[in-house]
C-alpha cells in the first residue's frame, strides 16, 4: 500500500514537471527554434534558488532514496514553474517599453512626420531590449530603403501584440493623414495606459492571496527542513516504507494547494493582460 501511495504521488509530480518542460518546449519550437537551455539562460537567477535548496535537502535525507530523488524532482518543478512564470513579467515589462516608444514617437510625429527619423530619435526614450531593436530596424531601413523589412525584423525580434498594432500603424502612414496616424497612435497610448491601470489594480486586489501562498510555501519548506536536521525526526520519515510515504504525501499536498492557488491567481492576471 505504502509503495502505490508513493508512486502515485511521484507519477503526479513526475506529470507536471514534464508538462511543464513541454510547456516551455513548445512555443520555442513552434516560433523560434530555440533550445531550451537558451531560454533557462534569460530567466531570471532568483528561478534557480529552490534547485540548490532541494540539493541540500536531499543530501540531508539520503538515508532514504526515494524521498531524496523526490525532494530533487520537486526542485527541478519548482524551478520550472519558476522560469514559466517569469514570461508574464517579461512581457509586463515589454508593454511598458512599447508605450514609452509609442509616446515618444507621438510626440515628434507631431512636429517632424518623418517615420524613421522619428524612430530614430524615439529610441533614445526606451529600455532595453526595445531600443537596441528599434535601432536595428532603423539601420536595416537606412541600409534597405525597405519599410516593410524593417518592420519585419522588428516583429520577429519582439512578438508583442501591442508593438504588431504600432508596427500596424506606422505602416499605415504612408498612406494615411498626419491627423488620423496621431488619433490612432492616441488610442493605442490610451489602451495601454487603461490595462496598466487595471493590471496595477489587479496586483493590489490579489495581494493578499499571493501573500497566503508564499506562507504556505514558507511553512512547507520550514517544515521539511525541521525534519531533516531533527534525527528523530529524519529517522521516522525515513527509516520505514511507511513513513516515506507520509513524508511524500503531506509535502505534495501543500506544494500541489500553492500551485494550484497561484495558477488561480495567475490566471486572473493573464485576463489583464
Amino acid at each position: 500500500m505504502a509503495r502505490v501511495m508513493i508512486g502515485t504521488a511521484l507519477a503526479i509530480i513526475a506529470y507536471l514537471a514534464v508538462d511543464e518542460l513541454l510547456y516551455i518546449a513548445r512555443p520555442m519550437l513552434r516560433r523560434r527554434g530555440l533550445s531550451i537551455l537558451s531560454q533557462l539562460r534569460k530567466a531570471n537567477w532568483i528561478a534557480y534558488i529552490p534547485l540548490p535548496i532541494a540539493l541540500i535537502l536531499a543530501l540531508l535525507m539520503v538515508a532514504a532514496p526515494l524521498v531524496s530523488l523526490y525532494i530533487i524532482m520537486v526542485g527541478i518543478l519548482v524551478v520550472l514553474y519558476l522560469i514559466k512564470r517569469s514570461r508574464m513579467r517579461e512581457r509586463i515589462e515589454t508593454d511598458k517599453q512599447v508605450a514609452q516608444l509609442a509616446m515618444a514617437f507621438r510626440s515628434i510625429y507631431e512636429i517632424r512626420p518623418s517615420i524613421f527619423s522619428v524612430l530614430e530619435a524615439a529610441r533614445e526614450k526606451v529600455d532595453e531590449p526595445l531600443r537596441g531593436f528599434v535601432t536595428s530596424a532603423v539601420e536595416t531601413f537606412y541600409i534597405t530603403s525597405s519599410s516593410k523589412r524593417a518592420f519585419d525584423e522588428l516583429r520577429e525580434k519582439m512578438d508583442n501584440p501591442y508593438l504588431n498594432q504600432f508596427l500596424y500603424i506606422l505602416e499605415r502612414s504612408e498612406t494615411a493623414r498626419r491627423g488620423a496616424v496621431l488619433n490612432a497612435l492616441d488610442d493605442l497610448i490610451e489602451r495601454l495606459r487603461r490595462r496598466e491601470r487595471l493590471r496595477t489594480q489587479t496586483e493590489t486586489s490579489l495581494a493578499v492571496v499571493t501573500g497566503q501562498t508564499l506562507v504556505i510555501l514558507l511553512i512547507s519548506l520550514a517544515m521539511v527542513f525541521v525534519i531533516a536536521l531533527v534525527e528523530p525526526l529524519r529517522r521516522a520519515y525515513t527509516d520505514s516504507s511507511g513513513g516515506q510515504a507520509l513524508f511524500i504525501i503531506l509535502t505534495a499536498i501543500a506544494i500541489l494547494t500553492a500551485y494550484y492557488i497561484d495558477r488561480q491567481v495567475i490566471a486572473l492576471k493573464e485576463r489583464v493582460l
